[in-house]
């Protein structure tokens, strides 16, 4: 996995130094290793770092500059600005016609999120997520992850791994509720137990007034059963890495000790309140995974869908089958009447989720 602005300096030289002797046994091309990794622009010696930096010829992998810079999705335009660069000199060296400076291949590394000696690998690195990828579009797996989203999980796990510990430390076992239930159990059953968990009363819901109040009154209720949630719309503490809620809205980290529920803080109030409640069920099932949750996604072949299993389970939580219906019932509109109605403000709509 890659690690953000990890991996520089002595690391990276390791792994560029092994590279050139595997590609080169017999060393035919280069009597020094290092050579390989640079090569001075006048073959005359330079003294002091910063004029070998500036004068010293990166030879990096144009293929992978690609790869680091698509996967950071940034454009040519954007990287010559922060590199100091027009985009035509960033396309020339990603088609290897030009080669970078030691500096400007340093610079690149930061500025896309990748250990610098992973530009001077043969290929780009195989990326395999932590958790699973549960995200569709249709049918269809996405399949494209960003480096946000890489580093924001690798941020995430670290900070759960130490959680974990310190509730070990003081004692605390498994929570009864995580995997209480499978794939093949009603949602309805698995709804009205997370809300008796959450000790979520129709009172409760009717005391609050806007998608904030009940929002908090979630996170609040979900942390006294035991379930660490977690809210950016950033990656760590990186004010220039939003997050995009168009590669995802939350995810669930699945453990018996310290479950966790992240949510994508750029999403829109009402929809972060059924993220949240979405990745809670993903806890109630014992799948963990990111979500993307789309409500018109079709049930794969062997009726398994694990979004859309918790779509349901959510949607019984926050609107109780039941409690609808006993509105509808005693309303004085009937069906067509009720269908003439101008539909209420998005403000209202929350509300009405809420109640």
């Amino acid at each position: 996995m890659v690690k953000g602005d990890e991996g520089c300096g002595l690391y990276g030289f390791i792994i560029v130094i092994l590279l050139g002797r595997a590609c080169d046994p017999d060393n035919s091309r280069h009597d020094d290793p290092w050579n390989y990794i640079f090569s001075n622009k006048n073959n005359s010696k330079t003294s002091g770092r910063e004029e070998h930096d500036t004068m010293t010829v990166a030879l990096i992998n144009p293929g992978v500059l690609r790869w680091a810079r698509e996967r950071a999705r940034i454009g040519p335009e954007r990287l010559a600005k922060s590199a100091s660069v027009t985009p035509e000199r960033i396309l020339r060296w990603e088609e290897g016609v030009e080669k970078p400076t030691f500096k400007q291949a340093r610079d690149l590394a930061n500025k896309l999120h990748i250990p610098f000696g992973y530009l001077f690998l043969s290929h780009p690195p195989v990326e395999k997520l932590p958790i699973p990828d549960l995200r569709r579009i249709g049918d269809h797996p996405i399949g494209e992850v960003s480096a946000d989203l890489f580093d924001l999980i690798a941020d995430i796990l670290y900070k759960h791994d130490w959680y974990r510990e310190y509730l070990i430390e003081q004692g605390e076992g498994k929570l009864p509720f995580i995997r209480r239930f499978d794939l093949d159990a009603d949602p309805k059953e698995i709804a009205i137990d997370m809300t008796k968990t959450l000790s979520l009363t129709l009172v409760d819901r009717e005391e609050v007034r806007n998608s904030d109040q009940f929002y908090n009154l979630l996170v609040k209720r979900a942390e006294a059963a035991g379930i660490w949630v977690m809210r950016s719309g950033i990656v760590a503490n990186n004010t220039h890495r939003s997050l995009e809620v168009q590669e995802f809205r939350g995810f669930a980290i699945c453990d018996d000790i310290a479950p966790l529920v992240f949510i994508n803080g750029k999403d829109a109030k009402a929809a972060q309140i059924f993220t949240l409640v979405h990745e809670m069920a993903h806890l109630w099932i014992g799948k963990s995974g990111i979500s993307n949750m789309s409500l018109d996604r079709p049930v794969n072949a062997n009726g398994e869908d694990i979004e859309r299993i918790c779509n349901s389970i959510a949607a019984e939580v926050l609107i109780p089958e039941e409690s609808f219906l006993k509105m509808w019932q005693e309303g004085e509109r009937d069906l067509e009447e009720n269908a003439s109605v101008p539909p209420p403000p998005p403000s209202a709509a929350v509300h009405w989720i809420s109640v």
